[in-house]
């Protein structure tokens, strides 16, 4: 029994020892590869499944010096939602734009009538009840404009953005971590933090389990670290002492070899971390480095 628990916490112990090497880890951008917005959401965001296998890393992710966004986010929170979060990001100001833009058109082809009226209503003429021809064209081309930019838009971006000589590039832990190669997944997940500082933005889909889950709360702090001020970075160091600590009480379980994401924890030193981001890090925020949080 007694030699039953010593394995059990020195398998703890190593698994929590991932982390804290990502952290150190200067990290190696041979294999570092980007990927589009457009490939996030491909398919209703068939990524975020837990269940989904990616069998062609080279031919979704491309090749990148740094990442413009860097997307942080639980695998407990359900793939539609983190979905809808990231149309609402990306696609919710065009689409609303376009059907605006559509419906005024449709109401100007009606006044000119080059389109025919569509619809009746109860109207009032010499108070007598009669059906008026009204035109709908306004709501039809409208609501069908906003939809279609909607769902269409990241992809419609993306095809703008190959034209370009530099794409702009999100880290998705994913498709830019080699799954079918259990060295260069290793040699990712251990790359995380340079990824991390070597990107312009976060993008954290946020969910109430966020805070929760060790993986989260190492990303937002790393990425803060270099906008946060001394007390805070201090409170890291700190808490290295602390995990290693609480590893040896089997309380955190940091799944080697799994995804960033998987691993779950409960324990305080995530939510002081946590805690002293919100803190410090918002105010303290460089312009070069933006934090954008979505709720999920």
């Amino acid at each position: 029994m007694a030699l039953a628990r010593s394995v059990s916490d020195m398998r703890v112990l190593e698994r929590t020892n991932t982390a804290l090497h990502s952290l150190r880890h200067p990290g190696s951008r041979m294999h570092q590869c980007g990927v589009s917005v457009a490939t996030v959401m491909d398919f209703g965001g068939r990524h975020f499944s837990p269940n989904s296998v990616e069998k062609d890393h080279d031919a979704l992710s491309f090749p990148t010096d740094k990442y413009d966004y860097f997307i942080s986010h639980s695998w407990r929170t359900s793939r539609m939602a983190k979905y809808a979060a990231l149309l609402y990001y990306t696609s919710l100001v065009p689409a609303v734009c376009a059907g605006l833009a559509a419906g005024i058109l449709a109401f100007a082809l009606t006044v000119h009538g080059i389109l025919p009226p569509f619809g009746l209503i109860e109207g009032d003429v010499f108070g007598t009840r009669e059906p008026m021809p009204v035109s709908s064209w306004c709501v039809v081309m409208g609501g069908c404009t906003c939809f279609a930019t909607l769902v269409t838009w990241a992809r419609l971006f993306d095809l703008a953005d190959s034209t370009r000589s530099t794409k702009v590039s999100y880290f998705f832990d994913r498709l830019c971590i080699i799954q079918d190669d259990a060295e260069l997944k290793q040699a990712g997940i251990d790359s995380i933090g340079a990824f991390l500082r070597n990107s312009d933005s976060m993008l954290v889909l946020w969910s109430p389990e966020y805070f929760t889950r060790l993986w989260c709360c190492f990303e937002l702090a790393v990425f803060l670290e270099k906008s946060t001020n001394l007390e805070f970075k201090s409170l890291l160091q700190n808490s290295y002492a602390e995990m290693r600590q609480a590893s040896k009480g089997a309380t955190l379980d940091i799944p080697r070899n799994s995804s960033p994401n998987d691993s779950n924890n409960e324990e305080t030193v995530p939510a002081r971390i946590a805690m002293a981001t919100s803190a410090h890090g918002m105010k303290n925020e460089t312009p070069d480095r933006k934090l954008v949080i979505i709720p999920v």
